[in-house]
Parts: structure tokens; C-alpha cells; sequence
């Protein structure tokens, strides 16, 4: 499966290629090249083999987002990437999701439901990566 890039934010800038594996359902994408981001608050890698879910929508919702929209894809494995780390302050992350949305061309109602979602029910997830890195 591969995925579009478009601008100049990310390296490679062409297409993100990805892996599925059917067996994994809780994070099925494999990334398939390393990935990097260059934006204004942030310079995000994320390696070749980095494992994620792309958008944690729920299926109910997927006709509405599709957690594999190529708007969404690049801010998704960023956000995810961030996530694990659990490197500074949580809003900085989300505001990076929210931003690479934007540049990808979601439209805003679709990229402030996504970008809301990971402020509501994020936070576990935050608080168990961090916990997990303090280990």
C-alpha cells in the first residue's frame, strides 16, 4: 500500500509507503521507509518498521475520516511517533497532528474532529507512554 506525500515538510516527499499486517489489529501499518518531518515547532524521525494504527478512528467513524485518508496519514504516524515518546508537553504534540492535517489539505471540520478527539481521549495514552519512558 502506498500513501501520498505532497510538500516539502517531509522526507521523502513522495508517496509513504506501508506494510499491513493483518495479524496485528491494534497496530496493523508497518512504515516502510524512514520518515521525517521538518515543521515550525517541530523536527520529527520516525524509523523504517515504526508500527501504528494511522488514525485512531473508530470504525463507526471511518466513512467520516478513514484512518488511511492521505490527509490524515503523515499527521497520524508524526502524532504516533510523538506519542511513544512522550518527549515535552502533550498540546505541542496535538498541535502538530492538527497542523500537518492542515497542510495535507484536510478540511477543517474533518481536522478539528480528529485534532479534538486526540485532546479528549488522548491523555491515557500520553500518560502510559510517559510512564513507560520514566521506567
Amino acid at each position: 500500500m502506498t500513501l501520498p506525500a505532497h510538500d516539502h515538510l517531509f522526507d521523502p516527499p513522495g508517496p509513504l509507503p506501508v506494510l499491513i499486517d493483518p495479524d496485528d489489529l491494534a497496530r496493523p501499518f508497518i512504515l516502510d521507509c524512514d520518515l521525517t518531518y521538518r515543521g515550525p515547532v517541530a523536527r520529527v524521525h520516525v524509523e523504517k518498521g515504526f508500527r501504528c494504527d494511522m488514525a485512531s478512528v473508530p470504525r463507526w467513524a471511518w466513512p467520516f475520516i478513514p484512518r488511511t485518508d492521505p490527509r490524515i496519514v503523515h499527521a497520524a504516524v508524526v502524532h504516533d511517533r510523538l506519542y511513544e515518546l512522550a518527549l515535552g508537553e502533550r498540546a505541542v504534540a496535538d498541535a502538530v497532528f492538527l497542523t500537518i492535517m492542515k497542510k495535507k489539505g484536510m478540511p477543517a471540520i474533518k481536522r478539528w474532529a480528529a485534532y479534538l478527539a486526540v485532546r479528549l481521549f488522548g491523555g491515557a495514552a500520553w500518560r502510559k507512554a510517559r510512564a513507560s519512558n520514566l521506567n
